[in-house]
């Protein structure tokens, strides 16, 4: 993998065929495994319910979200009743941009403080490898909330085609 696909935006483009109105009584029956809100029309924001690094490490309180891990929704309607889902990321470059900030910190911090050379190297190489470290896990955890958006989306239109193939009989 490389380093730049780990704090760069990631798009995923998943089609179904529905219409966008059926897809959206489908989304809106509340999953648990996920947190789903719509934000307009075509527009929606999927994040896990709890991720355990993201939470404790950022503290951070996004409106509509319940954890870091977020993908942005889109809709948009195709041929042939068909509806095309667009999923994106935000991009990590604060993470990316740390990894050059803290090293040269830490070369700051030695030629005020004067560490002696093993401490140095090893805070000099702990840093980029924590935020690589990191970078890695929250693109595992993006995997884990696109995996079960998936698998939910799946099982929801199989139920709904068993409901409607019900219907016509």
């Amino acid at each position: 993998m490389k380093f730049r696909s780990l704090y760069k935006s990631r798009t995923e483009n998943l089609g179904v065929t529905m219409k966008p109105a059926e897809l959206k009584k489908i989304l809106n029956e509340n999953p648990e495994r996920f947190h789903f809100i719509w934000m307009t029309e075509n527009s929606f924001i999927i994040s896990l319910n709890f991720s355990y690094g993201s939470n404790l490490l950022f503290d951070i309180n996004r409106p509509n979200t319940k954890s870091e891990i977020i993908f942005y929704g889109k809709l948009t309607e195709i041929e042939n009743s068909k509806t095309k889902i667009e999923l994106k990321t935000r991009s990590k470059t604060f993470l990316a941009t740390l990894l050059i900030v803290l090293p040269l910190l830490v070369v700051f911090l030695q030629i005020i403080i004067k560490f002696e050379w093993p401490i140095f190297l090893i805070q000099f190489a702990i840093f980029p490898l924590a935020i690589i470290g990191l970078l890695n896990f929250i693109r595992s955890e993006e995997d884990g909330l696109l995996r079960i958006f998936k698998e939910y989306l799946n099982d929801e239109i199989i139920k709904h085609d068993k409901n409607v193939a019900g219907k016509l009989l």
